[in-house]
Order: structure tokens, then C-alpha cells, then sequence
């Protein structure tokens, strides 16, 4: 069997060949963004949109019956700063969100089960171009941020060995 280095690994490669392919936007009846994506077992993936400083979102997720590692975060306009607004464990959530600053706001979510996971996720409100992040990263390394999608970074060594040092220990 693989290892769970091997396993991310091999779920990175599949998020990255899958992308185009299983990802889906479309316009609700009511106005909203719908966007579907597949996360392949042991990665990671992202969703974000552009708001402005105090626009207000509502948004509605889902991953199955399978809870998943989120984090809803943004990075201002200018990229140089990075906040967590919500982090958690959960199958589905709904909510608001007024942004408290101009940025890319949006989701990464983490699947750590050895199956895929499909996310469908409906956004109203101060949102634009809201879609998948075409980066994507193995769950034992968290994808760069501040980066915009299609451009692929390598990860700052200090973030990543902190995270699989922290991923060794908790195993």
C-alpha cells in the first residue's frame, strides 16, 4: 500500500489533472454563483472571489456526508497580508460574510479520506469571479498563498516543514 506522503502525493497529481474536468460554475434562477469541485483522497482545494472592504456575501457549501477540513480566509488586494475568518470540520455550512478588507476571499478545503469528495458551494451577493483556484497542494503541505491561479509557486520551506512536522506528530 502507499504510504500517506505517497497517498497525497498521488492526490495532488489528480486534482491537477482533474481540474478542467470535473470543476463547474454556473448562474443560479436567483442570481447566485453555483461551483462544483472534486477533491481528490488526501488534497487539498480552493474557491475564492474579489470583495470589496465591508461587501457582503451569503453562501451555502457542501461536501456529501463527509466532513471536511475548511478554512474561509481572505488576502488583501495588494497580497501582502493573509487572515483565517473560520476554520472547522464539517460536512455542509451556511452563513453571511462581510469582508474587512478588499481581497480574494474564498475556501480551501482539505480531504483527508481515502475517497473523493465533491464540494458544491452557492454564493449571493458582493462576490465576483468566484471559481476554483487552479493551484492545488497535497493536505501534508497547504497551497501557497497570495498566488494567482494559473501560476504555480513552490512553498516557502519554513510553512511547509512546520506543517509536516505538526502532521508527525498528530500521526
Amino acid at each position: 500500500g502507499l504510504t500517506r506522503l505517497g497517498e497525497a502525493k498521488r492526490g495532488a497529481a489528480s486534482n491537477a489533472a482533474s481540474a478542467s474536468n470535473s470543476d463547474s460554475i454556473s448562474t443560479t434562477a436567483d442570481g447566485g454563483t453555483r461551483v462544483s469541485i472534486v477533491i481528490a483522497p488526501y488534497a487539498s482545494r480552493e474557491i475564492k472571489g474579489l470583495m470589496k472592504a465591508g461587501g457582503k456575501m451569503r453562501y451555502e457549501w457542501s461536501s456529501g456526508n463527509v466532513a471536511v477540513e475548511f478554512d474561509l480566509h481572505g488576502e488583501t488586494a495588494d497580497m501582502t497580508s493573509e487572515k483565517s475568518h473560520e476554520q472547522g470540520v464539517k460536512a455542509a455550512a451556511l452563513g453571511t460574510f462581510k469582508a474587512p478588507f478588499a481581497g480574494r476571499h474564498g475556501w480551501n478545503w482539505e480531504n483527508r479520506s481515502p475517497h473523493p469528495v465533491t464540494i458544491s458551494i452557492t454564493t449571493w451577493g458582493d462576490i465576483e469571479n468566484f471559481a476554483p483556484i487552479i493551484e492545488t497542494a497535497a493536505v501534508s503541505a497547504p497551497p501557497p498563498s497570495g498566488v494567482d491561479a494559473p501560476y504555480l509557486v513552490e512553498m516557502p520551506m519554513r510553512p511547509f516543514m512546520e506543517r509536516a512536522m505538526q502532521s508527525a506528530a498528530e500521526n
